[in-house]
């Protein structure tokens, strides 16, 4: 119980990812528990972490397309991104976005993979397309190139005005999901409502620096999913490149 505690309060991480991640690497643990079980010793307070602590449950919302003509599409649509990208078969597609801090004065920058759900959180200056292209130029000399992006897909913010250009400058393929449409980059959607649990609605992001965002991104890679069997996406990039 104890090490729940310091997963949900330390960490930020969900019930069942712990659960799904002692199994999977064989706890020494003489009692497991199921999550159901976790849950309900939650809630009678048998543990020091309580309701308000955890992570909220997903939304089940049916999402419909919606297009609005009145925006702009600031490149090449997410129509025409190949069939492989979508099947998340193939390494090196990217959905990237950009989240706002305090009073929209600060932001960071988040991609993730779309089948490791490998990610970065970088640091940009501003909200400003050269700026967004000034962390995306950071993040290739530290990759030393770009050969782990064949593709990137943006939302429709005019920050990413400029990230058109990749296409030619990188040989990066770029596409752009439609206006108001977050539900066509689930995962990098998904990502950063993870991504909150650290850097909640309202905290002063200028105040984080990249060591602190690579130590967020770091615990985020290392929290074991679902989707890959209780494996982090660390361990599933390793074993499957």
């Amino acid at each position: 119980m104890r090490y729940i505690e310091q997963q949900i309060l330390v960490y930020k991480r969900s019930p069942d990812s712990i659960l799904g991640g002692l199994r999977v690497n064989r706890h020494s643990y003489k009692t497991m528990i199921c999550t159901k079980t976790l849950y309900n010793n939650i809630d009678k307070g048998h543990l020091f972490c309580r309701n308000i602590d955890l992570v909220l449950k997903p939304s089940l919302k049916t999402k419909t397309k919606r297009l609005r003509q009145h925006k702009r599409q600031l490149g090449q649509s997410i129509e025409l991104r190949p069939s492989v990208v979508d099947d998340r078969q193939e390494f090196g597609h990217w959905e990237a976005d950009n989240i706002k801090g305090k009073d929209n004065k600060s932001s960071v920058l988040t991609l993730v993979e779309r089948k490791t759900n490998k990610s970065f959180i970088l640091q940009v200056d501003s909200t400003k397309a050269r700026d967004i292209i000034k962390a995306f130029e950071r993040l290739f000399a530290l990759c030393k190139g770009t050969h782990l992006f064949k593709t990137i897909t943006y939302d429709n913010g005019s920050e990413f005005a400029e990230c058109y250009k990749f296409s030619s400058d990188y040989g990066i393929q770029v596409y752009f999901a439609h206006p108001y449409s977050a539900y066509e980059r689930g995962i990098n959607e998904n990502y950063n409502n993870i991504l909150r649990r650290y850097i909640p609605k309202g905290k002063d992001i200028s105040k984080l620096t990249q060591q602190d965002l690579d130590r967020i991104y770091n615990i985020i890679d290392y929290t074991p999913r679902k989707r890959h069997n209780y494996k982090h996406p660390i361990n599933y990039l390793k074993k499957n490149f």
